[in-house]
């Protein structure tokens, strides 16, 4: 999917790397959608390329988590869009993991502000 259609996914929103005013994560957490597990995997099922059911069950050992858990995810910025829109998008930054040193890749997902679905993801890497 191309970038411009993964940022208008289902509700057609600003392209979030055209937004201003983000809410560091502090500020910004008791505002984050209630995104849980099971909306990583619905979303993760309908769009992941290669899952394993193994990969979705043992997430903590994967190397998605590591990298989580080794602080390769920087801190994560909320926007509400507008205080009326339906939907808001987080977005970070990620640490290279084959090189430390490369500038991080941007990440951003677009949540549904009420339910926690997730409409939409999107990171700079090769891999997406």
């Amino acid at each position: 999917m191309d970038y411009k259609t993964l940022h208008n996914a289902v509700v057609p929103t600003i392209d979030p790397a055209r937004l201003s005013k983000w809410i560091n994560e502090k500020d910004g957490i008791s505002q984050w959608p209630p995104v849980s597990y099971i909306e990583i995997v619905q979303f993760l099922l309908k769009h992941g390329q290669n899952l394993t059911a193994d990969a979705l069950t043992s997430y903590k050992t994967g190397k998605g988590f590591s990298y989580f858990y080794n602080g390769f995810l920087q801190e994560v910025f909320y926007h509400p869009i507008k205080k009326d829109s339906s939907v808001c998008y987080l977005k970070s930054t990620c640490t290279p993991s084959n090189r430390l040193n490369d500038t991080p890749h941007n990440l951003w997902t677009k949540i549904e502000k009420h339910s926690g679905t997730i409409l939409s993801a999107f990171c700079s890497c090769v891999a997406g």
